[in-house]
């Protein structure tokens, strides 16, 4: 099980205080409505983990960040400080094989540091690596305590494994043929155990990816190329093990030049080489649309249609935020959440000599998600279905997954936290068994009413239990054994 987030760091803030409530079912925690809010990490059957980057003690060189435990049942396990050195900012985690995985590294320092906590014993262990100035970390994956990280020293790319046991660093094969070389993913090989790295190029003016598998000798790989000479640029790519020697590859692409997503692709390789490459533009599907309400939807798949009779194919002004390739039977789901970048006018004061006058300029205003789509594919490339789910104004302004998938072998739930209210849409059969539904999540006292509340989150936790977490502002006037008003952080445990 893997679970990987970058976090934006920081500092100078009140972490969390007592708990309001505490019931099998929910657990809540003051807090003030502008404070970063915690991580909460689910791990499997043996409970959560909830911490908060942003609140660190700092003394003697030296900062800590609170780590708390609770079990399936959402009772404290145990409670301890992380202490690491105060130049460094905690920028990815990990949960994988029973352990949990931490780097903490500054570009502009020579060294960095993991820390390996085991959620059961509450052991904290710190590993410090010495690292080239301004190493720049895209990714990272753990393998059998050897921590791999993927990115960059001044545009070239760099992959590294550290070994916590020896603590010994090697540099792995990175460099491939072409131009704007960039390492986009390190990850573990289900199937094989092994290290693999994907990593892009542009050689010939055509875009490639190639997904390199480290052996047991770091020295040596072998390398699927991807490549196409097409019109298109692969934005992503997502590796699957077939039989012996035999791989399905699957991701998006667009058009060169252009970070809009156009649409799915899947290659297949036997014995490393490319069998076949196909391109499904979300014209194609029957459902990319359906999102719309239903004159918008018809307007524009008559675009997608007069285009088609002009053998060409309707430009898709969005953008996709790819999952993991899930597996389902003898089909492989790709799931992607649709969005564009909004902005807005921004008036401000320049300067002309002693004269002072107003201006204007657009700046970023975040990423407004619409839907997401879900396709399955057979094994032999081929489109079987498509379905896509609304996303109810989630506008933010990183790019993190809000939609999630459980998958069944029989049916595929996808759901997402909007505001204290799971919504979720079941697919059977490869169609939509019901209407989309609105679930409310309990508050912990009766006769609360909920007065404001962020976007939230949502995640599959083990079994058929799921967890959400958020920020509320709630209000009671009826129980006189709590505050009227409360600012909370709260963690809900539910099932459906």
């Amino acid at each position: 099980m893997r679970m990987r987030i970058i976090l934006i760091l920081m500092t100078g803030l009140l972490g969390l205080s007592e708990v309001f409530g505490q019931s099998k079912s929910r657990l809540e925690f003051e807090i003030k409505p502008n404070q970063p809010q915690p991580e909460i990490v689910p791990i499997e059957t043996q409970g959560i983990m909830v911490f908060n980057p942003a609140v660190k003690k700092k003394e003697e060189g030296l900062s800590s960040i609170n780590f708390t435990f609770y079990n399936t049942e959402f009772e404290k396990i145990w409670e301890k400080d992380v202490v690491t050195n105060k130049k460094l900012n905690l920028s990815f985690y990990e949960y994988f094989d029973g352990a949990f995985y931490m780097i903490f590294n500054n570009s502009t320092k020579e060294f960095l540091e993991v820390v390996k906590i085991d959620p059961a014993t509450a052991d904290i262990s710190n590993y410090e690596f010495y690292v080239v100035r301004g190493t720049k970390i895209n990714d990272f994956a753990v393998k059998d305590d050897k921590v791999v990280i993927g990115g960059a020293i001044k545009n070239v790319p760099l992959i590294q494994q550290m070994d916590i046991n020896t603590k010994k660093v090697k540099t792995l094969p990175s460099i491939v043929e072409g131009k704007f070389v960039e390492v986009l993913e390190v990850f573990v090989n289900e199937k094989t155990n092994g290290i693999s790295a994907v990593i892009s190029s542009t050689f010939n003016k055509n875009k490639n990816v190639i997904v390199r598998s480290y052996k047991n000798d770091p020295g040596k790989f072998d390398d699927l190329v991807i490549t196409s000479d097409t019109k298109f640029d692969f934005h992503t790519a997502k590796v699957t093990n077939l039989n012996a020697g035999e791989k399905l590859v699957m991701g998006s692409y667009g058009y060169r030049k252009n970070s809009n997503t156009q649409g799915f692709y899947i290659a297949k390789f036997i014995e490393d080489q490319q069998k076949f490459l196909k391109f499904y533009s979300f014209t194609e599907l029957d459902n990319f649309f359906s999102f719309l309400d239903d004159r918008e939807q018809v307007r524009i798949e008559n675009r997608a249609d007069r285009k088609k009779e002009k053998g060409k194919d309707l430009k898709i002004n969005y953008r996709l935020l790819t999952h993991e390739l899930v597996s389902q039977g003898d089909q492989y789901i790709m799931i992607g959440e649709a969005y564009y970048p909004v902005y807005r006018r921004e008036r401000y004061i320049d300067y002309f000599g002693y004269r002072r006058y107003y201006n204007y300029r657009m700046v970023f205003d975040g990423n407004q998600f619409t839907h997401a789509v879900i396709a399955g594919f057979s094994k032999t490339g081929d489109l079987l279905w498509d379905q896509s789910f609304k996303i109810n104004d989630i506008k933010t302004r990183n790019l993190k997954e809000k939609v999630k998938a459980y998958v069944k072998p029989d049916n595929i739930t996808l759901f997402y936290n909007l505001e204290g209210h799971i919504n979720k849409l079941t697919i059977k059969d490869n169609k939509v068994d019901n209407t989309e539904e609105t679930l409310a999540l309990a508050t912990e006292y009766q006769n609360d009413r909920v007065k404001r509340a962020d976007i939230g989150s949502a995640e599959y936790w083990y079994d058929n239990y799921f967890i959400a977490w958020g920020y509320q502002k709630i209000k009671n006037l009826d129980n006189l054994d709590i505050k009227k008003k409360r600012n909370i952080f709260y963690i809900n445990k539910m099932s459906f």
